[in-house]
């Protein structure tokens, strides 16, 4: 038995398990941001408008940066002529992978309403990972 070749073989399946836990985790802190947010909209329309538009607006600036970052430093380090891609066969990713964050998201807004998570959780949770 090949046990070199049976890690490797395992490898692809970790890889997805902990995508799917990664998912997870996003869908759960993002479902409860969601709930907090429809609370505030509930509570203060006006609060809940402006933060909308300026995440919107956070969100566009970020991606609006890093594609002039891209434009710059291809301008400044062009490679010349590239060669023509070679395409691959993608593989299909598993589908408890596909559904992991659609699954975060409904257990976070669930767990919020349930008052099974606060928000003040998930922040003491994003700063003990940062």
């Amino acid at each position: 038995m090949n046990t070199k070749k049976d890690i490797f073989y395992s490898l692809p399946i970790i890889k997805h398990i902990l995508s799917c836990l990664l998912n997870l985790c996003f869908g759960v802190m993002i479902g409860v941001l969601v709930y907090e947010l429809i609370n505030l909209f509930a509570s203060n329309w006006v609060a809940g408008v402006f933060a909308v538009v300026f995440s919107a607006g956070m969100l566009v600036a970020v991606f609006s940066a890093e594609r002039c970052v891209d434009w710059v430093f291809e301008r400044m380090f062009s490679s010349g002529i590239r060669p023509a891609k070679k395409t691959v066969d993608k593989n299909v990713k598993p589908l408890t992978r596909r559904l992991a964050f659609t699954c975060g998201f409904i257990l976070g807004l669930l767990s919020t309403e349930l008052e099974l998570i606060d928000l003040d959780q998930i922040s003491k949770f994003l700063e003990i990972i940062t």
